[in-house]
């Protein structure tokens, strides 16, 4: 996947389901900027901001026996920088468009026993949240 400013490639490699029925993970590379992100695990799909400074993604932290923990990194690839703008324990965060260049809305989807909750964020480039 090219950014909007063909400047920067997604590579993706090895996916597949970490558990039956889940989302999948594998390996991914941003040719084009410098962020190191070998021996981690990183979910479909992740979305560039329309200026391609930033780069969103699902990153899987941990597969638990019973729960996942996964995070939204905001990826600045003009900087190499990462930071991560959500941390969840049971669910799945999915990136899905941006705005502006600053402003990322994102899904949140958590399971348990008590039932499934899918809720909609938005992020701003910037905001201490």
């Amino acid at each position: 996947m090219k950014s909007p400013d063909g400047k920067y490639v997604v590579k993706k490699a090895h996916y597949t389901e970490i558990r039956m029925g889940s989302p999948e993970f594998g390996e991914m590379t941003v040719e084009g900027s410098s962020v190191n992100l070998r021996g981690r695990l990183f979910g479909h799909p992740v979305s560039f901001s329309p200026d391609s400074r930033y780069l969103a993604v699902q990153e899987l932290k941990i597969s638990g026996v019973n729960t996942p923990i996964t995070k939204l990194l905001l990826i600045d690839l003009a900087a190499g920088k990462q930071r991560t703008i959500h941390r969840l324990e049971g669910g799945f965060l999915t990136p899905l468009s941006w705005k502006d260049d600053v402003t990322l809305e994102y899904e949140s989807a958590c399971y348990s026993m008590d039932g499934d909750t899918t809720e909609l964020h938005t992020h701003v480039v910037g905001d201490a949240r």
